[in-house]
């Protein structure tokens, strides 16, 4: 039996409390979809991703997913998978011993040792180009590629070639 006060009761609070975000995250999402489907009134984006925040990321993920909804807009994806990445990383960083961080910081300070700059100089670049590549998002003005371009037309109603 897990007895109030102990880590087992405060583990189970949590779940719980996860659970119920994420339930809480996903019937938002689907009342929103309803919504627009049917041209009422929406629920904000702001408040999607605020319940995302709140810790119903995972909920809402899954709705996204599930229901189609909200896959096409752009900033609305990018700040939900920064939300889930930043409580990835809050998560391993409260699960991860301390032990395991003193050794990367160390295995940090190696490496940056003989390349003449600050471990934090190191760390700092790695993450920079991280997230310089996970933010790089295509835009539709870019020119499309080659085989794009070789694609043969579409015929039928609507299109140009349809004659």
């Amino acid at each position: 039996m897990i007895a109030p006060g102990t880590t087992g009761f405060l583990l189970l609070c949590l779940l719980g409390y996860a659970v119920f975000a994420s339930v809480l995250g996903y019937v938002a999402m689907a009342i929103d979809k309803r919504r627009a489907e049917q041209g009422e009134w929406r629920v904000p984006e702001g408040t999607l991703l605020l319940l995302a925040l709140a810790g119903g990321w995972p909920g809402i993920k899954l709705a996204q997913r599930r229901l189609r909804h909200k896959t096409v807009s752009q900033p609305f994806r990018a700040l939900l998978t920064l939300i889930g990445l930043a409580q990835a990383g809050l998560l391993l960083a409260a699960l991860v011993p301390a032990a395991w961080v003193q050794r990367a910081a160390q295995v940090a300070v190696n490496v940056a040792a003989p390349a003449g700059i600050s471990a934090v100089q190191a760390v700092g670049n790695t993450v920079s180009g991280v997230v310089r590549e996970v933010l790089t998002v295509p835009t539709p003005l870019d020119e499309p590629a080659e085989s794009e371009t070789d694609l043969p037309k579409r015929f039928g109603p609507g299109s140009d070639a349809g004659g």
